[in-house]
């Protein structure tokens, strides 16, 4: 009972993390409301099953006990309701274990990296055959939420793939409700399992956080590889290959066929033209104006503390969209754990790199209370407890 119990263990994790990036079977779990203490429980059960046969000793020091305090107070505001901390105490329990089987991280690790491959390979062919207009059959049309205004919720769904109804998108997002999720998630999990190419899996969820197009993902990419290989004291020739590798994406690509190609219309314009919709470094990207007339109301009035969840007119994702709904006391919270968090680590750098990139992703997409965060976050810094991974 203690494989079969284990493989179940692990199945869960799996379906944890990709609740956190919204995959499409879990767009109703988010609107269950109390109804969803029946998932936390049922999660809770196949912990408990799991430490039962397994044999692994639940009790915990005082790190863990103020990890679990951090996780739960943090989602207190800004309605302070008392069944709030009791719901994220139920979601924390299952990473809580990890810290009591450090021995099976790696184990962990390696099969939700195995199976995200798994699910992302089928995907991506039928991504790439939609693409090139050799598959044209419509997918089941599901939608994400009651908006019916909102035509970026609108999909076809062919099961291992989500396709935009309403516009045609060249990003793959795989069964995740957008590419940035995936790429973020991927990007996480790439640091975790600390770029080990040798391992198949790693060269599929690299390929995945290409396809996505996801800017940020990149971001957190190169800055998680430059920084492991700094820690891992590489020798400046392994530097060359991503340094190369950015110098042609950035400057040769672009220029090709006069700037009429992929890359260039796709990603690059994205960056440098201001003209258009999708320009990434205009502040209002992750924020609409809306929301940025909010946050400095706000700021004027000091009610950033503690958030106010009654704003209807907040639209976007980044830090602006979190300190409203949220406050800064939670974000300060959120900070306090993954920087307890990354006191685990062995190589005490592994853990404050993978901090530094959860504050730089928190800047453009503000989720830390996401599973698609703290998994990844969980494992590797335990994993890199273990020599032998580190």
């Amino acid at each position: 009972m203690g494989k079969i119990t284990r493989f179940v263990f692990q199945l869960m994790l799996v379906v944890l993390l990709c609740w956190g990036a919204h995959a499409w079977f879990t767009w109703e779990w988010d609107s269950m409301g109390l109804g969803r203490f029946r998932l936390y429980f049922t999660f809770m059960a196949i912990t408990l099953l799991y430490v039962y046969f397994n044999n692994i000793k639940l009790s915990f020091k005082s790190k863990e006990i103020v990890l679990l305090i951090l996780w739960c107070v943090a989602h207190l505001p800004p309605e302070f309701k008392i069944v709030s901390p009791i719901i994220e105490a139920l979601r924390f329990f299952p990473l809580l274990i990890l810290f009591k089987n450090e021995d099976k991280v790696e184990s962990h690790l390696n099969f939700i990296s195995i199976s995200l491959a798994i699910i992302l390979i089928p995907g991506m062919i039928l991504w790439t055959l939609i693409q090139l207009n050799y598959f044209t059959l419509p997918g089941i049309p599901i939608r994400m939420g009651e908006d019916t205004t909102n035509i970026n919720y609108y999909f076809y769904n062919y099961f291992i793939l989500l396709n935009r109804i309403e516009f045609e998108s060249t990003r793959f997002q795989s069964i995740f409700l957008e590419p940035g999720y995936l790429g973020t998630m991927v990007a996480f999990l790439l640091y975790a399992n600390k770029y080990r190419w040798k391992q198949w899996y790693n060269w599929v969820l690299l390929l995945g956080l290409i396809l996505s197009q996801s800017l940020a993902g990149y971001i957190i990419f190169l800055i998680g590889y430059i920084l492991c290989m700094y820690q891992m004291k590489t020798s400046a020739r392994k530097f060359l290959f991503p340094l190369a590798a950015i110098f042609v994406f950035f400057y040769y690509i672009p220029q090709t066929n006069e700037g009429d190609n992929y890359i260039n219309h796709n990603i690059m314009e994205r960056i440098t033209d201001k003209n258009n919709a999708k320009y990434v470094l205009l502040d209002d990207l992750r924020s609409s104006y809306d929301t940025d007339q909010i946050f400095s109301n706000m700021i004027s009035a000091g009610n950033l503390f503690f958030g106010d969840k009654n704003e209807t007119q907040v639209e976007g994702a980044g830090y602006k969209v979190f300190l409203i709904r949220y406050g800064l006391v939670a974000a300060i919270i959120y900070f306090c754990f993954y920087f307890q968090l990354s006191t685990y680590t062995r190589n005490k750098k592994y853990g404050k790199g993978f901090l530094l990139l959860v504050v730089l992703t928190f800047i453009q997409a503000a989720y830390p209370f996401s599973y698609s965060w703290v998994i990844p976050f969980v494992l590797g810094v335990l994993s890199d407890i273990n020599p032998r991974y580190s």
